[in-house]
């Protein structure tokens, strides 16, 4: 095929033949899950490829790739930690109202009960923001931000109970 013929094709052949195991490696350590590490490294590769005339003008192209794997890793544990507050978040919730549930069971209709805003503010607590910092990013007092949160709690307590 012509694509292999293609000085791009060779260049990106040698350099992902050279610089797998090592992608590999670096991932595996830094990610427990195997089959995570090998699909962002996987990930990793399709952008070099995308992006070949960057990694081709690069003036360390290994490096580049390293690079675009560290921030891929870092991308990974962020959205892993965000993922983690979103749940103590529920849990808390659930645990202040003495409910258990399956939040992925719930999580769609438990967003239709609150409103656009409601639903930004359980999103950065989620994310870890406090309430100071949540009233900032949407212009309001904390103080709002604390009531804001008491009915979100109110509202998904009521859902729990009855389903709407």
């Amino acid at each position: 095929m012509k694509i292999f013929q293609l000085p791009e094709a060779a260049f990106y052949r040698e350099l992902i033949d050279e610089m797998y195991d090592i992608l590999l490696g670096y991932a595996r350590l830094n990610i427990s899950n195997a089959p995570e590490a090998q699909d962002i490294v996987q990930d990793v590769c399709l952008v070099a490829w995308e992006k070949i005339d960057r990694v081709m003008a690069s003036l360390n192209p290994r490096g580049w790739l390293m690079n675009t794997l560290k921030n891929y890793i870092c991308k990974y544990h962020t959205a892993l930690a965000d993922a983690r507050r979103v749940t103590e978040f529920l849990d808390d919730i659930a645990a202040d109202n003495v409910l258990l549930f399956d939040a992925a069971d719930s999580e769609a209709s438990f967003f239709s009960v609150l409103t656009p805003q409601e639903i930004r503010i359980v999103k950065l607590k989620g994310q870890g923001y406090l309430h100071r910092e949540i009233a900032a990013f949407l212009e309001l007092q904390p103080g709002t931000i604390d009531s804001a949160v008491s009915r979100i709690k109110v509202k998904i307590a009521k859902f729990l109970k009855t389903g709407s």
